[in-house]
């Protein structure tokens, strides 16, 4: 008979209760995500009241890891934990444990954990090299003002019909975001909970935490692939932008500041939906 006792991030394991490595990777790689959103999310609030503080990216919460106390061990400890997160991407294509199927809707949501799993890698490289240097340096090139994100598109830009993939990105990037807005608006996250180890208050707390935080990430994909799309069709790839670059295209308007602030509170708050993730959500069925 399985314990009536409820699992938990650091005491899963209950008689009769049966704990994968799964369960364990899974939760570590949900931590340092919503590490890394919610400092993101932070330092974007602190930027949309400061005049003339430029927007964050990924780099800056970095950055502010490292500066902390103890904070290179921390930004290693992140590094490993996002590491986990591609591990459980990976698992998520090969074994399948939401079921998905082989179907070719399957086939596609794998897909697209694939993507999100090689994206986290990069994240997790960096976090890695940045802890073993002790620093951050400065995004882009420092010569040329050049991002990465610029060279790789516009190498691709100097290929024959190079604009046709750099457009089909930039649609796989508005189609997550507004994956992540139909997440927001049906909230059918709530699913992947355990509910019976929640809280009436938790369970009250989660739900919209999760839409708003899901809303504000699928507002930055949908720019960002919007700008990627624009970028392949004026074949110039000074018109890409990362999530620094649409910070800073939104402070260019006079509400800026404004979205800008509204955006920050919902990556804090899609940090807290990370962590809820973490403790509660089941890793045998289910969306991420």
């Amino acid at each position: 008979m399985a314990s009536l006792i409820p699992r938990r991030f650091f005491n899963p394991a209950t008689e009769g209760d049966t704990v994968t490595t799964l369960d364990y990777v899974a939760r570590v790689g949900y931590l340092a995500k919503g590490l890394v959103y919610g400092l993101v999310g932070i330092l974007a609030g602190k930027a949309a009241f400061e005049v003339g503080n430029s927007p964050p990216g990924k780099e800056d919460a970095f950055q502010t890891i490292i500066e902390a106390p103890f904070g290179r061990v921390i930004l290693g400890v992140t590094a490993v934990g996002l590491l986990c997160y591609v591990a459980w991407r990976v698992m998520q294509v090969v074994l399948d444990p939401g079921g998905k199927g082989n179907g070719w809707k399957g086939w596609a949501i794998r897909l697209g954990f694939a993507v999100s799993g090689l994206f986290y890698l990069v994240m997790s490289v960096q976090a890695g090299w940045f802890a073993w240097r002790g620093s951050v340096p400065d995004a882009g090139d420092a010569a040329e003002g050049v991002t990465g994100s610029e060279k790789a598109t516009g190498l691709m830009l100097g290929v024959p019909f190079g604009w046709i993939p750099v457009m089909i990105a930039g649609a796989i990037f508005v189609g997550v975001g507004l994956h992540h807005f139909y997440r927001s608006w049906s909230a059918k996250f709530m699913k992947d909970y355990e509910h019976t180890e929640m809280s009436q208050v938790e369970r009250r707390i989660v739900r919209p935490v999760g839409v708003l935080g899901l809303a504000a990430r699928g507002f930055t994909f949908s720019l960002i692939g919007l700008f990627l799309m624009r970028a392949g069709w004026r074949q110039n790839s000074g018109e890409v932008k990362g999530l620094e670059g649409s910070f800073e295209a939104l402070m260019a308007y006079s509400w800026g500041w404004i979205a800008l602030l509204i955006l920050a509170i919902g990556f804090v708050l899609y940090g807290l939906y990370c962590f809820s993730r973490a403790k509660y959500r089941r890793f045998v069925e289910g969306e991420v």
